[in-house]
């Protein structure tokens, strides 16, 4: 019954976000549609794969959370509506965007972060015997390094979007700049910041294109985990890792939060445990201030899911409501729908640096089925980056005009 409910509930919000949007490109589809598609394949295959059964009555918990997460993006998008009146409109489907990583300031200013991530990432894997390790992951994932390594994962959704098959000096700057990023975040051997980032110039590049997902996109991006997941557990075994374990492995991946969560409900677990890991990145700047010790962001709390396998992972709305609790849970769920409709207007409001920054939460958003990143401090710093770019924007030339470009992706 509970899937049969969520199954409708996600096809009423689909028909519903179409009408009022006119776009497939929202939030709260991002968030449902892959969720149900993986569950249902989870609720086929677990026991055969030999993990635990999904145990059904916790999907109401995922029923409630979409609805109040969809009907804050309602009532967000009408009362911008007087605001935004020539967007929010029949023609409200992603206008032509102009997009100014283009231009050769930003091209340099971006190129240049990424040079120096090279130089600094081949310096600790050289100091690591070129073995990427838990040690070297520590030592790129904190400090200057670290900002920077964020600073080259927004800006180079644009590099993603930009790049055409032609040959010139802008698109080899751009290949620099994503080849520069990869191999950054594959040395950090965090395979969920890969896969946010290509999700998100891959979304990017088809909502400028103003083409439809197509079955064989899911296809290129299963390749691009598969190949991604590969090329990880092969540096880490220090030989090519064996195609049944990823396979198997990719397969937990994706049910693991999923099958985590449902049976950390059926256990009758408890619930409202901290709802300060919610907003880590906010207390741990408090803390980094006053001289407190930072507290981590990653969950310490494991579920058996079957097949001697536990999980720390929980969905979007499952670690929500195990940190946050009943009400806790509300106004986080409140609080993450309200910033991604509010990215959502501004980006269809012509605002290149708040479209990039929208691609990155509908790139989290997707993942939901796996787990909730945003309390993860990139996000907010992502947004410390629209800042940024946009005051630059101004500055460089009130006008915009040296700033657009022809955003046809070939």
């Amino acid at each position: 019954m509970s899937i049969l409910v969520l199954v409708l509930e996600s096809l009423f919000i689909v028909i519903l976000d179409f009408k009022i949007h006119k776009t497939l490109y929202t939030p709260t589809i991002f968030l449902s549609v892959p969720f149900v598609v993986i569950t249902l394949c989870a609720f086929c295959m677990t026991e055969k794969m030999g993990l635990l059964p999904i145990y059904l009555p916790s999907l109401y918990y995922w029923c409630i959370g979409l609805f109040l997460f969809w009907i804050v993006g309602v009532l967000i998008s009408t009362l911008f509506s007087v605001r935004y009146d020539k967007v929010i409109t029949s023609a409200f489907a992603f206008p032509v965007i102009a997009i100014p990583f283009q231009n050769n300031f930003f091209i340099c200013l971006i190129s240049l972060c990424a040079l120096f991530i090279d130089i600094f990432t081949c310096q600790a894997l050289a100091k690591n015997g070129f073995i990427i390790s838990d040690h070297l992951g520590e030592e790129l994932s904190t400090g200057l390094i670290a900002h920077c390594g964020l600073f080259l994962r927004y800006s180079s959704i644009a590099s993603f979007i930009l790049i055409k098959k032609q040959i010139n000096w802008k698109n080899v700057f751009h290949l620099f700049i994503l080849l520069s990023l990869m191999f950054y975040l594959l040395c950090l051997a965090v395979k969920g910041a890969v896969l946010i980032t290509i999700l998100a110039g891959t979304i990017g590049r088809l909502i400028i294109a103003k083409k439809t997902f197509k079955i064989t996109y899911i296809i290129y991006l299963l390749l691009v985990a598969f190949f991604v997941f590969f090329v990880i557990y092969s540096f880490l075994f220090e030989e090519p890792a064996p195609i049944d374990f990823i396979l198997t492995h990719i397969y937990f991946y994706f049910t693991s939060g999923i099958v985590g969560f449902s049976n950390y409900v059926k256990d009758g677990a408890p619930i409202a445990l901290n709802f300060n890991l919610l907003f880590m990145p906010i207390l741990n700047l408090y803390n980094k201030l006053n001289g407190i010790e930072l507290q981590p962001v990653v969950s310490d709390i494991w579920t058996y899911v079957g097949d001697n396998k536990t999980s720390n992972v929980k969905t979007f709305f499952g670690t929500i409501l195990i940190y946050g609790g009943y009400v806790g849970g509300i106004v986080t769920t409140i609080i993450w729908s309200m910033v991604c409709h509010l990215n959502f207007i501004l980006a269809k409001s012509n605002n290149s640096f708040f479209f990039l920054n929208y691609l990155l939460l509908l790139a989290a958003l997707l993942l939901g089925w796996f787990d909730c990143f945003f309390n993860m401090i990139s996000y907010y710093e992502f947004m410390i980056y629209v800042i940024f770019f946009q005051i630059v924007f101004e500055l460089k030339n009130s006008k915009h005009s040296i700033f657009r470009l022809d955003t046809h992706v070939s």
